[in-house]
């Protein structure tokens, strides 16, 4: 499963990538890409036994379009939830100054 969620200024598409393995939790890959398809910046919270990797819970633009923003929630095996937020910067994976 994917999710799209297209920069207010329409410049970037941020691609957030769901994972699941039998019996687990969702894990998640998060990048992004010009909408020529070209990758500027990914991560991968997904682990090998779809256990103890990370899935995107909530995930928006700022109005500025300067970061795509997101939330992770642990996928389960023997850790506690773990839960955080996680910037992208575009100036950064563009080479964009403000």
């Amino acid at each position: 499963m994917e999710e799209k969620f297209e920069s207010p200024d329409g410049a970037i598409v941020a691609l957030v990538r769901f994972t699941k393995t039998v019996e687990a939790t969702t894990e998640s890959r998060v990048e992004l890409r010009t909408h020529s398809g070209r990758v500027l910046s990914k991560h991968d919270y997904g682990s090998d036994d779809g256990e103890h990797g990370y899935g995107v819970t909530k995930a928006v633009w700022t109005l500025d379009s300067q970061f795509f923003v997101y939330s992770l929630e642990s996928s389960g095996g023997q850790a506690v939830t773990q839960r955080g937020i996680r910037p992208f910067s575009s100036s950064h994976a563009t080479g964009r100054r403000s």
